[in-house]
């Protein structure tokens, strides 16, 4: 009777780890708010925002759960008194080219053309991109150079953020600010006050611009992202997980 009672508790055992390796075998991914800088001039706002893809980790019997980010969906968003004007949406990447994260680079204008610094990190070295119209493209590592000896050494300084800040204000255009995770953000344009914010209702992340005078109807901007939950396994986890994750000037 007792070896009969131990063999039925072995076999539940069994059971329970089965079921608990398995589950823990299945990843979640999805699109969440990553970050946002937003520039303007005195006439209208260009919102840089940022999805980060996330892959959730459930956590086997022997490690912790976690959450990273394994790509990410931009674009820019374009308005004015009247409303929304334009959207430009970027090809989806998978940790390729540049991010819109102010802790790791900075959107500055100047001679007419939006920039994106991206500082120097563990793999990559110090890299700038311009943007054209559609996108922003990688620039001649020289052109980087040139902006990184006007800096100072440490990256995330108020003083480097005034040096970049100067040459938008030159070209007319002001830093209005940045925000990450849950977005938001206000600040005044023409003596208004614009407030952005994002939150996830119904499967869908949703990006409000709102002004209480403002816009010129009184109608808020509401964009909707869906968020694209779905359930991966366990060789398409290692095969996302082990994707390059910047395309910067390599470090040789």
């Amino acid at each position: 009777m007792k070896n009969s009672n131990y063999s039925i508790y072995t076999i539940c055992l069994l059971i329970s780890l089965m079921t608990l390796t398995s589950c823990s075998n299945k990843y979640e991914i999805g699109f969440q708010p990553g970050s946002m800088q937003v520039l303007s001039t005195g006439t209208e706002v260009w919102v840089f925002f940022q999805l980060d893809r996330l892959v959730r980790h459930p956590g086997h019997v022997y490690d912790a759960p976690s959450v990273y980010a394994v790509g990410y969906q931009q674009e820019i968003i374009v308005f004015n008194r009247n409303g929304l004007k334009n959207r430009v949406k970027f090809i989806e990447s998978y940790g390729l080219g540049p991010q819109f994260h102010p802790n790791y680079s900075y959107i500055y204008r100047n001679g007419g053309t939006f920039y994106l610094y991206k500082d120097e990190s563990a793999d990559n070295l110090t890299t700038l991109y311009g943007y054209d119209g559609n996108q922003f493209k990688r620039l001649p590592f020289e052109d980087a150079i040139k902006i990184r000896d006007e800096l100072s050494p440490i990256f995330f300084t108020n003083q480097n953020s005034i040096t970049l800040d100067r040459l938008t204000e030159t070209d007319g255009w002001k830093y209005q600010g940045n925000d990450t995770g849950k977005i938001e953000m206000t600040f005044n344009i023409e003596g208004y006050e614009v407030k952005i914010q994002s939150e996830n209702k119904d499967g869908y992340v949703f990006l409000l611009v709102t002004s209480d005078n403002y816009f010129s109807d009184n109608k808020p901007i509401r964009i909707s992202y869906p968020i694209d939950h779905s359930i991966i396994n366990s060789k398409e986890y290692k095969r996302i997980k082990n994707e390059p994750k910047e395309s910067g000037y390599p470090k040789s």
